[in-house]
């Protein structure tokens, strides 16, 4: 649906300034359906009490078309206000003056089925600054009901929409993000080094959190090729600082995060074999036929494979065997050892492979093949509900 708007400046195809200098950026997708990644203490009730259980510290949450394109889940953001990263609360008519940059409108299905769509007026100096200068990922605030279909799996029942924060990286990824890369403006050398400032203070933060993850005989080898290598100039070190754009500064901070999200699921990792070792025991469930959902799954990591009791760990085996299985796995895997008898693993990997194969065949279309999917970027999983909670949330 088309919105008329007065603005006097055409800066790209997606993005346009109005007479104030507001800067309006068209066709934004702020949200999308398939599945999303959650910490284990994003999913807590008012009391702090679990409504997913999350065995490895992190669920994976599905969000379908009839939840997201839902009129009431629509009309709900129309209006609500645009941030600058997301609040530590939900926004009110107590606070929204606090932490509101612009405003969310025209909320609409997109023409691909499976995002929705808005248009963002950014009113704020400092925000409209951070977006130019490569600030383009959004991640909305809503307050969502949540049913929980297996341990580490759940899905979304509804959701009420708050606001849209501009992030560095947002849980949908990069296709939920601010479209048109444009040149820079020439602003002020101190507004610029007070940015950068900032932002090299999250990187010395996200270094030290990804270090303390590290095995000690990994630091001692980083440790000593530091020694080995020689420092530039300090001249030299300075240029170097100034060539380095904001485009470039957002992406590596988003790099270090996927990082130390890696870490963290690499010590994860144990705990989840040992949570899920026992429900995927062949010898205890040997008299359990798959259900169709698992056949299904199992059927696109190893097509034609028999539908065993132990059909989660041999069809993971089987695709492990494969060039594109071994590579899923081990991605999904975070460097460690593949848990053949995951549950969680078995589902995501099935997933990332059903996404690689639509690609290669809308490739074969000659349609745009999107590259490194994210861990968040499955499709849906069906499920079946007994209980529902109402929670706020950010992605």
């Amino acid at each position: 649906m088309a919105r008329q708007y007065y603005t006097t400046a055409q800066l790209s195809e997606n993005q346009q300034e109005t007479p104030e200098g507001y800067l309006l950026c068209l066709n934004v997708p702020i949200a999308r359906t398939g599945a999303l990644i959650y910490a284990a203490e994003e999913l807590t009730d008012k009391d702090g009490k679990p409504i997913i259980d999350a065995p490895a510290g992190r669920a994976v949450v599905s969000r379908t078309a009839a939840v997201l394109f839902d009129p009431q889940t629509i009309a709900s953001f129309e209006g609500k206000p645009v941030t600058l990263m997301h609040p530590d609360v939900m926004l009110t008519p107590e606070n929204w003056k606090d932490y509101a940059v612009g405003v969310i409108q025209n909320v609409r299905p997109g023409d691909d089925g499976d995002k929705l769509i808005a248009d963002l007026l950014i009113t704020d100096a400092e925000a409209i600054f951070a977006v130019r200068q490569g600030l383009r990922e959004v991640s909305l605030g809503y307050d969502a009901e949540y049913v929980e279909d297996a341990p580490g799996v759940g899905h979304q029942s509804a959701m009420i929409g708050n606001h849209c924060a501009l992030v560095p990286a947002g849980r949908c990824g990069p296709e939920c993000s601010i479209q048109d890369k444009q040149p820079i403006e020439e602003m002020s050398m101190s507004r610029i080094a007070k940015l950068k400032e900032q932002i090299r203070g999250m990187f010395t933060a996200l270094d030290s959190a990804v270090a303390d993850l590290e095995p000690e005989d990994k630091k001692e080898e980083d440790d000593a090729k530091a020694k080995d290598a020689e420092d530039p100039p300090p001249e030299e070190k300075k240029e170097e600082a100034q060539a380095m754009d904001f485009t470039t500064i957002v992406k590596d901070l988003a790099d270090k995060i996927a990082v130390m999200q890696a870490a963290i699921e690499a010590l994860q990792a144990k705990k989840e074999e040992e949570k899920t070792a026992d429900a995927c025991d062949p010898e205890k469930t040997q008299d359990a036929a798959p259900d169709a959902e698992t056949l299904a799954r199992a059927e696109i990591l190893a097509p034609g494979i028999a539908a065993t009791a132990d059909i989660i760990p041999a069809s993971l085996k089987a695709a492990y065997g494969t060039q594109d299985g071994k590579e899923i796995i081990d991605r999904l895997s975070a460097g460690q050892a593949p848990a053949f008898d995951s549950a969680a693993l078995f589902i995501a990997a099935s997933e990332l492979m059903k996404d690689k194969r639509r690609a290669e065949m809308a490739e074969t279309r000659k349609a745009p093949a999107k590259d490194n999917q994210t861990f968040d970027q499955h499709a849906h999983f069906a499920a079946r509900s007994k209980e529902v909670h109402k929670v706020p949330m950010f992605h």
